[in-house]
Order: C-alpha cells, then structure tokens, then sequence
C-alpha cells in the first residue's frame, strides 16, 4: 500500500465509523424512531462492513494517486547492504607483525596511495605455492599478495570469515 495511504489508515478509518454514525443517526431521524441499542450480532456485521469499505476506498485512493516520485526507500532498495570489517594499514602492520614476526608495511608492499583501500574477503582464493605459508609465518611477506597474508592470518584463527577493507590515510 503507498505510504501516503497507510500513514492516513487511522484517519480514513474515524472518517468511515463517523460516516456510519451519521447513516444511522439520519436513519433514525427519517422514519422518526430512536437510535437504540446495536446488538452483538449487529456490531459483528458492522465491524466486517467499515471493514470492507475501508479496504476499497483505500484500494480506490491508491489506484488514482499520481505517481510518486522514488522515495528514499525505493531508492535505498538499489542498494546491497554489506557487512565489512574495516581498519587502517598502521593497526593492520601491526596485527602482522604481532602474528608473524618480521617488518610490514601494507602501504609498501601494496603500493597503496593515500586515501585509497584494499577490499578482500576471507577465506580468500589465494593460491599457494610449496613454501609459502611457511615464509610468510616466519615474517618474510615482501613477495606475498595480501590475499595470501590474510588467508594465513584467517586459517590462524587471526580473522573471521567475511569482507574486510583496508584504508590508507595519511
């Protein structure tokens, strides 16, 4: 249902028992008698009527509403909503470094420029070649690919499952 409608709901619908209060008062008024007391029975039958005419006229209010325009809703819909872990190369180095041993600088080794990142996700797909997990764990990473790094640091228990991104900024 187009918002428009649904947040006057509670209006249409005072507007409608008001309308049917009305009928009945008018009713009564024509054929000269007092409005007396409504049965249960009646109430039920009353209840399921306002129902149903609530249900067309909003039916019928939406099928004549021009267009909208996108709302920030249909817009936003457009969009994937990913989780990422997010961190800056220094506290990256230094989880490393921590891990492994060794000097690194992902700046360096990655060629980074300021104000740019890295996007991975982990487990990655880095192939491994015989000695290179090896090397990495003992600090050696200057000819590594970050995929391969933090494939080690996941298998390590180091990272969890996911998307990451890596900033620089200086």
């Amino acid at each position: 249902m187009d918002i428009r409608i649904e947040s006057k709901k509670e209006e249409l619908d005072s507007m409608i028992v008001n309308a049917i209060e009305e009928v009945f008062v008018d009713a009564h008024g024509i054929i000269n008698t007092i409005s007396g007391d409504i049965t249960p029975e009646q109430t039920v039958r009353l209840d399921a009527s306002k129902n149903a005419i609530l249900k067309v006229l909003c039916e019928q209010l939406e099928q004549n509403l021009p267009k909208l325009p996108q709302t920030q809703k249909d817009v936003m819909s457009n969009f994937d909503i990913n989780t990422r872990f997010v961190i800056d190369t220094d506290r990256f180095d230094k989880i490393v470094e921590k891990a492994y041993g060794g000097s690194y600088e992902i700046v360096a080794e990655q060629e980074m420029s300021n104000n740019s990142v890295i996007d991975f996700e982990v487990p990655s797909s880095a192939l491994f070649f015989d000695g290179d997990v090896e090397r990495i764990k003992m600090g050696n990473y200057s000819q590594y690919e970050i995929h391969k790094i933090v494939q080690c640091l996941y298998e390590d228990g180091l990272l969890v499952k996911g998307r990451y991104q890596i900033k620089a900024n200086w």
